[in-house]
C-alpha cells in the first residue's frame, strides 16, 4: 500500500533518537555495555602488567623464542578475557531475567489496575447491563414464539408460559416483562398465535416471583393448570398432566 511506502519521520526525528538512546532502559545497556569493556581492558592489563617483567626479557633471548613466549601468553589472555566475557554473560543473564520479571510484575499490575478501574467505571457497568439486557431479552422474545399461553395484567406486565410434559416437570417461565417489554411480548404472541389471557393476579405473581427459565411454583401450579386446560381445549388437544 502507500501507507507502507511513506517515510517515518519520526525515525529520523533527532529528538526521538535521543529520547530512545537516553531512556531508562538505554542508559542502563549502555553503562553496561561500557562497564564490560572497562572491565575487559582492567583484566588485560592486570595480565599485561604481572607478565610485563617477562616481556622485557624477551629483548635478550632469540626471536623464535621470544615470539614462542609472546604466543602463549596471548593464548593465556584469550583464555582469561573468555572466562571474563562468560562471567559477564551470566551476570548480565540473571540481570536480564530479574528486569523480564519486574517487567512482568508491572505488567500484571498495570492489567488488575485496569480491570479495578473498568469494574469501577459506572459507564462500563452500565453498558454491560444494557448488553446483557439486550442478550436476555432477544432471547425470551424468541421463546414466546413457542410458548403455549401469555397472562397478562393486561397491559403493563406480560408472562410467556410453556409446558412441554416430554422434558418439563413443570411449567416454565420462558418470558417476562412490563411495559414495552410486556407490550412486545404480546405483539409477538399476537403475531404467532399464542393465546393470550387476562388474570391480573397471577400476571404479577409470576412476574414478581419466577425467574425466567424457571417453572411455576406449586401454589400457582392449579391456576396455571388451568389456563393450560382451556388453551389445550382451544386447540383441540388434550390437556397434559402438570
Amino acid at each position: 500500500t502507500t501507507e507502507s511506502l511513506q517515510p517515518q519521520w519520526s525515525r529520523i526525528n533527532p529528538i526521538s533518537g535521543f529520547q530512545r538512546l537516553f531512556s531508562l532502559k538505554g542508559v542502563v545497556r549502555l553503562f553496561g555495555s561500557l562497564l564490560k569493556l572497562t572491565f575487559l581492558g582492567a583484566v588485560a592489563m592486570w595480565y599485561i602488567a604481572g607478565r610485563m617483567p617477562t616481556f622485557l626479557s624477551l629483548f635478550a633471548v632469540d626471536p623464535s623464542a621470544a615470539g614462542i613466549s609472546i604466543g602463549q601468553g596471548m593464548i593465556i589472555l584469550a583464555f582469561f578475557l573468555a572466562g571474563t566475557l562468560l562471567s559477564l554473560a551470566i551476570f548480565d543473564y540473571g540481570y536480564q531475567y530479574w528486569q523480564f520479571e519486574q517487567d512482568i510484575r508491572m505488567t500484571k499490575q498495570e492489567i488488575r489496575e485496569e480491570h479495578r478501574q473498568m469494574e469501577g467505571d459506572p459507564h462500563i457497568r452500565q453498558r454491560r447491563r444494557e448488553v446483557h439486557r439486550k442478550l436476555a431479552s432477544s432471547r425470551q422474545m424468541a421463546d414466546v414464539k413457542t410458548a403455549d399461553f401469555v397472562v397478562t395484567n393486561p397491559t403493563h406486565i406480560a408472562v410467556a408460559i410453556k409446558y412441554d410434559s416430554a422434558k418439563m416437570i413443570a411449567p416454565v417461565v420462558v418470558a417476562k416483562g412490563e411495559g414495552f417489554m410486556a407490550e412486545r411480548i404480546r405483539k409477538i404472541a399476537a403475531e404467532h398465535r399464542v393465546p393470550i389471557i387476562e388474570k391480573k393476579p397471577l400476571a404479577r405473581a409470576l412476574y414478581k416471583t419466577v425467574r425466567v427459565g424457571r417453572p411455576v411454583p406449586l401454589d400457582m401450579y392449579e391456576a396455571v393448570a388451568e389456563i393450560l386446560a382451556y388453551v389445550y381445549r382451544l386447540r383441540g388437544k388434550k390437556p397434559k398432566a402438570a
